[in-house]
């Protein structure tokens, strides 16, 4: 009997801040133990790179080809052939007034090889006092 290929899935749980350059060193160290672990993919959450309150996206918009989180996971995916789920980083709109949440995925040798920008946006208003509203600076996919 034919036994299915095993692969080795790599989920980094991270608590993102507003500081891009730390959050990014987490995340490289994180996918270095990652790759010792023998991992054959690897996903990053959800804006892994930054995190901050809802307009300040708009300050750290990443170029899709040379921006420090794209850098990263494009560099380590092919330095190590390990397949990088990458979570999401805010890239521009046409208008410049908001930015998309988007998951890029590069396959062994640091390509490109898919893009899902979000489409479901968070927004919820739980009284008169709290409330939260991505669609205000994310512009849905």
């Amino acid at each position: 009997m034919d036994t299915a290929p095993v692969v080795r899935v790599a989920a980094i749980q991270m608590c993102s801040r507003q500081d891009q350059s730390a959050n990014l060193a987490l995340a490289a160290g994180l996918l270095q133990e990652a790759a010792g672990r023998e991992a054959d993919v690897v996903a990053l959450p959800e804006n892994f790179s930054f995190l901050d309150r809802e307009g300040d996206k708009l300050g750290v918009i990443e170029d899709i080809k040379s921006g420090p989180s794209i850098r990263l996971l494009r560099e380590f995916s092919a330095k190590t052939g390990i397949v990088v789920v990458g979570g999401s980083v805010p890239l521009a709109t046409p208008d410049g007034k908001r930015v998309t949440n988007t998951c890029l995925v590069f396959g062994q040798g640091g390509a490109l090889c898919a893009r899902y920008d979000k489409i479901h946006l968070f927004d919820i208003a739980l009284d008169s006092a709290h409330s939260f509203k991505e669609s205000r600076y994310i512009a849905p996919g």
